[in-house]
């Protein structure tokens, strides 16, 4: 998959690592962690940037950003890359099978933003939208071996409202509710045909507060509800001999190797706590916090045992910490921290 390629670091304003499950806030499948990537916000002036790449095996690639304004008070800001180059296999291939594999796709993020002297209300949509087609025949060999001819598109549409306070006492809080939807569809062959849609339904609402006890000592609490359902719909057709079928789309019982359309849902309780002491040169810290990674199916199933579900993966952990810079010139770190995983999911390749 070309997937990874969307992900750029082209007009980026911070990243952010956080260690261990951040479910409270950031929901799903953040079991280990999270790398919170911000990009600038839209200046709501006009300007922009462009940044242009060329490589051997005619590769190129080009980068762009353009600011522009939206009325009085707003902004837009359009970012577009377009990568090329040979096929490297092409090259080193005696029969000469080129290798093709494109993927396009767009990503569109709408921020609406209530302020007032006590907290901000925040609306937060994101669509991502990709198509992928992928033609390997060789891999690198000399005669064609295995060859695949695959199509893959993905839609996920997301909302999101918070409510986050900045009062001038000891109490603030964030809370807020998320959806998300999404649709995904590959069609793969010819010598493990098999077509697969998958789409997935999801719905939370959160919350996290912070209390200062006192100058020195605070306390965080956090929690986040999530439901979600996914619904597979699979069809393979036998290996080496399904081929004919799988073009024709044939979807005749008596043709097939497996055919289905399991469902499966589930919800889970994620929790946060934190209790936090401030001194002169630093702070320490303990917390406890839980997260899940979300169940399902295997979208590639060509068998009867890949249409059952496996579970979500469940974490709990537990975290000591100290932060000290005892002189401007020295920084002293000390973490102890202990996981343990409930229906670990883990990745196994069958010969």
């Amino acid at each position: 998959t070309n997937a990874g390629s969307a992900f750029d670091m082209f007009d980026v304003q911070s990243v952010e690592v956080l260690r261990g499950p951040q479910g409270t806030l950031f929901g799903r499948n953040t079991i280990g962690g999270v790398i919170n990537v911000t990009r600038t916000e839209p200046t709501g002036e006009w300007g922009g940037k462009i940044e242009a790449i060329a490589g051997d095996e005619n590769m190129t690639e080009v980068k762009a950003v353009i600011n522009m304004p939206l009325g009085e008070r707003g902004g837009l800001k359009l970012f577009a890359k377009d990568i090329q180059s040979e096929s490297h296999v092409y090259k080193t291939s005696p029969q000469l099978q080129p290798l093709v594999s494109t993927l396009e796709g767009e990503n569109t993020n709408i921020r609406l933003i209530y302020d007032t002297d006590n907290y901000q209300i925040k609306y937060i949509f994101g669509l991502i939208e990709t198509n992928e087609y992928a033609d390997e025949a060789s891999w690198g060999t000399p005669t064609i071996m295995f060859p695949v001819a695959r199509t893959q598109e993905y839609e996920q549409t997301s909302h999101e409202i918070q409510f986050i306070s900045d009062f001038d006492g000891p109490l603030n809080f964030v809370a807020g509710i998320y959806s998300l939807e999404t649709e995904a569809h590959i069609n793969s062959g010819p010598v493990i045909p098999f077509d697969s849609s998958h789409e997935v339904e999801a719905q939370a609402v959160f919350g996290e507060l912070t209390y200062d006890l006192s100058d020195l000592w605070s306390v965080t609490l956090g929690a986040r509800y999530t439901e979600e359902e996914k619904e597979l719909n699979s069809t393979a057709w036998p290996i080496g001999t399904g081929t004919a079928d799988w073009l024709a789309n044939n979807r005749d019982p008596s043709v097939l190797l497996v055919q289905g359309n399991p469902v499966f849902k589930d919800d889970n309780i994620s929790y946060r706590a934190v209790i936090q002491r401030d001194f002169e040169y630093g702070m320490m810290y303990a917390s406890i916090s839980t997260g899940f990674r979300s169940g399902g199916f295997s979208i590639r199933a060509t068998s009867e045992g890949e249409l059952r579900p496996y579970q979500s993966e469940e974490v709990d952990s537990m975290e000591l910490g100290i932060r000290m810079q005892p002189t401007d010139n020295s920084q002293i770190n000390i973490t102890y921290f202990d996981t343990e995983y409930t229906d670990m999911q883990v990745n196994v390749v069958v010969g």
